[in-house]
């Protein structure tokens, strides 16, 4: 089948980095309940009956900066994602009932088996540079993913892919039942840039030309990427032929990386920012939280709030430990450590009480939630003493060891020093050493760390997960044994246990959802006997914007169904974003 236009430049290699970032649980509660947050929840709900005016241009305060626009190459965090709402389209995105729903894509269907899935595409789509979307521009981006080291294991399960006679339908053809596989399509490995930008030739469906969606992406999206100067701004421009007609309403969008929470909190008060994203920061949600308003109008000096801790999941912070490294290769120093945590006196010390203690991967109200509180040990610092005395009978030293953090995050960098202090009163040493992110990333994929800080598990689904904690992702040497540091390990703490790897691929393979809770609560017992996560208290995401901003977390499907306000990134479409004039 020949393809049908010249790309101009096409370019050369997809490869590396896809994904990366950056007491007791107690009762279940309520799935209307806000936490510990506050008594009332603040956030906004739009009047989704005002007429919407368009042009105006929108600055957007970021809590980071981001490496490039490549999916398959560059790491997202919420920033990242954020800006590439912008820019792109992902093939399904999640809506307001919490399941994905097409969004580039018109449909996406599976056989009885789940072993094979077709998406088809809308018809009249175009990308940024005018050349029509088409199945095989997907396929491309697809075999791009399958070609990188990382986001490759992600979608491991896709075996071939055919082209339908219109390049309208791609029909995917798994080697296991795949279930979850259109929750995928919400991530990164949803979108879909222009190939030619990827380095991709799509009549050869190779590699072929130079890469350049790093630094000038080309999309569908609602805006057009038009310049970026790094740590300082990216700006990107109305797509006037964007294919939701009468979208975007805003002109222009200005992403500017504001790191201190504070100082993005004091720039939407003072006008110089229109919308702020806030994660982590517990200081920077309190200050937004003291302002919010919960009815149009709103009082001079208050902003509009939203966040997702009651419709996505929210990340865990925890303590990551390597379990193929001492000290913790021995159980013993992992459950001394776990005994020695006070999450309790943490949270109220370093986040104010702003988030809820966690045991495991997911939040009580979470339907996927299993009750690991009977395994996971509690703060004892009588067993930590005589646990990590024990270590030191056994081994001939006492339990030491790095714990290694991102530079510049203020409440990190303070938990850590509680962490530190806590441990130390039952004999356990600790070291906090801070490497900036580049350096932080390649310690934990490639292995190299003891202890090490880390926000995970927001997935919707815990398929999405698989990756991360199967046994498959561990780098072996050539007897197949696992590698404790070298190569690149998606499952970080390379973490080996058959009970969790047999759960995983049971969960992924089955439709009946009362038999894959019942996997995925296999896995979460068997993290709370593991001890490698050691979550401590249970996240979320915030979106805050000055109230002349409409429509931030109100967006629709393009046949009219509502979206989930903030997606489990924390990030959210803006095409329907506008401002009063």
């Amino acid at each position: 089948m020949g393809h049908r236009r010249h790309r101009g430049s096409v370019a050369v290699s997809a490869a590396l980095v896809l994904a990366l970032a950056a007491g007791a649980c107690g009762e279940k509660k309520d799935p209307g309940e806000s936490g510990n947050v506050a008594d009332e929840d603040v956030s906004f709900t739009e009047d989704s009956s005002l007429e919407a005016t368009e042009g105006g241009s929108v600055t957007y305060g970021l809590g980071a900066e981001t490496d490039g626009w490549n999916p398959t190459i560059n790491r997202w965090a919420t920033a990242g994602h954020q800006v590439s709402m912008a820019i792109y389209d992902h093939l399904a995105e999640m809506g307001e009932d919490g399941v994905p729903h097409p969004y580039l894509a018109e449909s996406i269907e599976h056989n009885d088996e789940y072993t094979q899935w077709t998406i088809t595409l809308r018809d009249g789509v175009t990308f940024h540079d005018g050349s029509a979307l088409t199945a095989t521009d997907v396929q491309v981006n697809l075999m791009a993913h399958q070609a990188s080291p990382l986001s490759g294991k992600a979608i491991k399960p896709i075996e071939k892919m055919t082209v339908g006679s219109d390049d309208l339908t791609l029909t995917l053809d798994m080697n296991v039942p795949w279930i979850a596989f259109p929750y995928f399509l919400t991530g990164q490995v949803g979108v879909v840039v222009e190939p030619g930008a990827l380095g991709w030739d799509p009549d050869a469906l190779a590699p072929g030309g130079e890469v350049t969606a790093n630094q000038r992406p080309v999309g569908t999206g609602p805006f057009v990427f038009d310049e970026w100067e790094i740590d300082r701004q990216l700006v990107v421009k109305k797509n006037d032929d964007y294919w939701r007609d009468g979208l975007p309403y805003l002109d222009e969008v200005v992403f500017q990386p504001v790191v201190d929470a504070q100082n993005r909190v004091n720039s939407l008060t003072s006008g110089d920012l229109d919308v702020v994203q806030m994660t982590v920061s517990a200081s920077g949600i309190s200050a937004l939280r003291d302002i919010a308003c919960t009815e149009d109008p709103c009082a001079d000096g208050t902003v509009k709030y939203y966040d997702n801790q009651k419709n996505a999941e929210g990340e865990e912070g925890m303590l990551m430990v390597h379990a193929l490294r001492p000290p913790f290769d021995d159980p013993v120093a992992r459950r001394a450590v776990a005994s020695g945590i006070n999450r309790e006196d943490l949270l109220e010390t370093v986040f104010a009480g702003i988030y809820e203690p966690s045991l495991g991967p997911y939040a009580p109200d979470s339907k996927w939630y299993e009750d690991v509180s009977e395994k996971v040990p509690p703060f004892d610092p009588d067993t930590a003493k005589e646990l990590a005395a024990q270590y030191e009978a056994e081994h001939g030293e006492p339990i030491s060891f790095e714990f290694s953090i991102p530079v510049g995050l203020a409440e990190v960098e303070d938990s850590a020093q509680v962490v530190k202090e806590q441990l130390g009163a039952v004999g356990i040493e600790v070291d906090i050493r801070t490497y900036e992110m580049t350096k932080y990333i390649e310690k934990l994929i490639g292995g190299d760390f003891q202890g090490i800080a880390f926000q995970w598990f927001s997935a919707p689904d815990p398929d999405a997960e698989y990756v991360w904690l199967h046994s498959g992702s561990v780098p072996t040497d050539a007897d197949g044994a696992p590698l404790p540091t070298g190569g690149i390990s998606l499952n970080f703490p390379r973490l080996v246990d058959p009970e969790i790897d047999a759960a995983l691929d049971a969960g992924r393979s089955t439709a009946d959802e009362a038999e894959r809770k019942e996997q995925y609560a296999i896995v979460q017992q068997e993290l709370a006997d593991q001890l490698v996560y050691m979550t401590l208290y249970h996240g979320f995401s915030v979106v805050s914007w000055r109230p002349e901003v409409r429509n931030v977390v109100n967006w629709t499907f393009p046949d009219g169904t509502k979206g989930q306000p903030l997606n489990s990134s924390g990030a959210h479409p803006i095409a329907e974003m506008w401002v009063e004039q």
